[in-house]
């Protein structure tokens, strides 16, 4: 297996398969949940595991954030009406914390956030057949958690600012690309020796000597490659460059 294979998306997209594969055959075992405003219990929530199950296996192979997000969307709503309401807000909230971490525009971030929020609030509602005093411990601690996630996200924010600059943090010619995504050398009509140096700067960062040292050309001549490769991306130096394309999972 490829290095390049895995990744932290694929890691938690096995363990949400095993996850999700044990809560499938607990739902079965236990034969539905009595206290719910679902009917069916016993069929509706083993059948909602499956297609979770099956959603978290393609993302194993086909990474995808949107069907993550979705997965962890429909869970939480689910976990919210039926015996594990804590978990399912920590599902919802868990997932809107990632969601702001891939810095989508706000207006994307706001429509999500409204459309699922109200889902979200809706479901916490539709807890009182557990009792009406679960309830608002229920909506007492999502409100909890709101404030919990926003605090990391603020804390994490200020943290890490510093290490994306705004200026090559949203630079227009990849405004197209979200951070985490990947961003492919060949589509910036790059020639080979350009892109093997955004390679060794971004993993190795080596300095001009060190490069025309190791591939044997001038100093001057990598500093040309280099001159072209800081107007390509919108930077003006070596550093620039390695911050800019760190939040970006970079191939040829």
């Amino acid at each position: 297996m490829e290095k390049r294979w895995i990744t932290t998306e694929r890691v938690v997209a096995i363990t949400a398969s095993v996850f999700l594969s044990v809560a499938f055959i607990v739902s079965i075992i236990i034969g539905g949940e009595p206290k719910c405003i679902i009917p069916h219990t016993e069929i509706f929530i083993p059948c909602v595991h499956l297609v979770c199950v099956t959603l978290a296996i393609i993302c194993i192979f086909v990474p995808r954030f949107y069907l993550q997000f979705m997965i962890m969307q429909i869970e939480s709503v689910l976990t919210i009406l039926t015996a594990l309401p804590f978990l399912g807000i920590f599902l919802f909230y868990g997932s809107v914390f990632i969601f702001m971490c891939q810095q989508y525009t706000m207006k994307h971030i706001i429509r999500a956030l409204s459309f699922f929020g109200v889902i979200h609030v809706i479901a916490l509602v539709l807890t009182y057949p557990h009792g009406v005093p679960m309830t608002f411990v229920t909506i007492a601690c999502s409100i909890f958690y709101a404030s919990f996630f926003v605090w990391i996200y603020v804390i994490l924010k200020t943290k890490f600012s510093c290490f994306t600059p705004s200026r090559i943090s949203y630079h227009s010619t990849i405004s197209n690309k979200l951070p985490g995504t990947e961003l492919k050398l060949s589509d910036f009509k790059l020639n080979e020796r350009q892109r093997t140096f955004i390679i060794e700067n971004l993993h190795n960062q080596l300095s001009y000597k060190a490069l025309s040292e190791k591939y044997n050309v001038s100093v001057s001549t990598v500093k040309k490659e280099f001159s072209h490769i800081f107007d390509v991306f919108g930077v003006s130096k070596q550093e620039e460059l390695h911050l800019l394309l760190l939040q970006y999972q970079v191939i040829e």
